[in-house]
């Protein structure tokens, strides 16, 4: 069964055929591939890297804009005093409501400033130097204390649900961030294969 790649196209074929003409040596099998001299190359790589860098930014801002809903929703909860019942209760009544977890306002704030955080490491140009915890993996824990303590408490399913939404929502970024590294990481390759087709 084939193995779908999980990069583009593009970029998949154009590995493929420098990885080709750089393996076939002088008395290599002909190819149909094109044979691309060094400014075809040069200009082979600045377009991919040029589409990989408009991709990477359309995720970017497609998931930014998704967190920002989530804590613009999550600011709404913070700031009524009067909240006896999560977001989603008014959306999905649950049939047997339980009362909010202790200290409902300290794990939403926190929750805001886990998904600030992920803003934050998503912007291409960062505008400020951030400490090296804000890096670690680690702070993921920050967003899976209240659903833990929901599922302790044996709250009800609608409420367990809105505590970990964060837990669940902070897997988007880090895809995001996991795809624009190795989506670099092929063109760096792609970079190198154009050196060693060029010396053969």
């Amino acid at each position: 069964m084939p193995v779908q790649s999980r990069h583009p196209p593009g970029l998949s074929h154009s590995i493929l055929m420098l990885r080709r003409r750089n393996t076939a040596g002088p008395s290599g099998h002909p190819s149909n591939d094109p044979i691309l001299d060094d400014q075809e190359q040069e200009e082979l790589i600045e377009t991919l890297r040029q589409s990989n860098e408009r991709t990477n930014l359309l995720y970017v801002r497609l998931v930014q804009l998704i967190v920002s809903m989530a804590i613009l929703l999550q600011l709404t909860f913070l700031v009524n005093t009067r909240r006896h019942f999560t977001p989603l209760s008014t959306i999905f009544p649950s049939s047997s409501p339980r009362p909010l977890i202790p200290l409902p306002s300290f794990w939403t704030f926190l929750s805001i400033v886990y998904h600030l955080r992920d803003i934050v490491l998503l912007n291409p140009n960062p505008v400020f130097h951030m400490h090296p915890l804000v890096y670690s993996r680690h702070m993921w824990a920050i967003v899976l204390v209240s659903p833990c303590i929901s599922i302790a408490l044996r709250k009800d399913l609608v409420q367990s649900a809105w505590w970990c939404l964060p837990a669940l929502l902070s897997i988007l970024p880090a895809a995001v961030r996991f795809w624009i590294v190795n989506s670099q990481k092929e063109i760096d390759t792609l970079d190198g294969l154009k050196y060693r087709v060029k010396g053969a």
